[in-house]
């Protein structure tokens, strides 16, 4: 729900996370990962236009694997992390 005083802008973002084996290529598992922005007059924009990380199968349960950063122009610090 929305509730709308001068604006109310929504942007929804779709990130699409594929992993595959290097041994076993036809393994692949695959998920898409929704953001909406809700009542930001600046949308986010991502630092990197693409992002692409391969790791040893032996990397340990539970350490980070990537950071993805976004900017927007609101120049209000947040940090967020996300875990999946």
């Amino acid at each position: 729900m929305c509730v709308c005083f001068n604006f109310c802008l929504i942007y929804n973002f779709q990130l699409e996370v594929i992993c595959y084996d290097d041994v076993y290529p036809d393994n692949i598992a695959t998920v898409t990962v929704s953001i909406s922005v809700i009542r930001n007059p600046n949308p986010p924009k991502f630092v990197d236009e693409n992002y692409d990380k391969t790791i040893d199968e032996k990397y340990p349960l539970g350490g980070s694997v990537l950071t993805v950063r976004a900017t927007d122009d609101d120049k209000v610090s947040v940090s967020v992390m996300i875990q999946f």
